[in-house]
């Protein structure tokens, strides 16, 4: 379950910094996504829990 919780802000993090970082490095942009699907894992995990 605190795996759970330590995802939750990190998400968060990440959904702001793709907009002013998508600029300078487009690589931000990959982490986003990476981030959206772990927001959407959990979602499931929750789901199915």
């Amino acid at each position: 379950q605190a795996v759970s919780v330590a995802t939750v802000p990190q998400t968060v993090y990440v959904a702001p910094a793709p907009a002013p970082a998508y600029r300078p490095h487009p690589y931000v942009r990959h982490l986003a996504s990476v981030g959206e699907g772990m927001v959407i894992e959990h979602q499931i995990d929750d789901h199915h829990h």
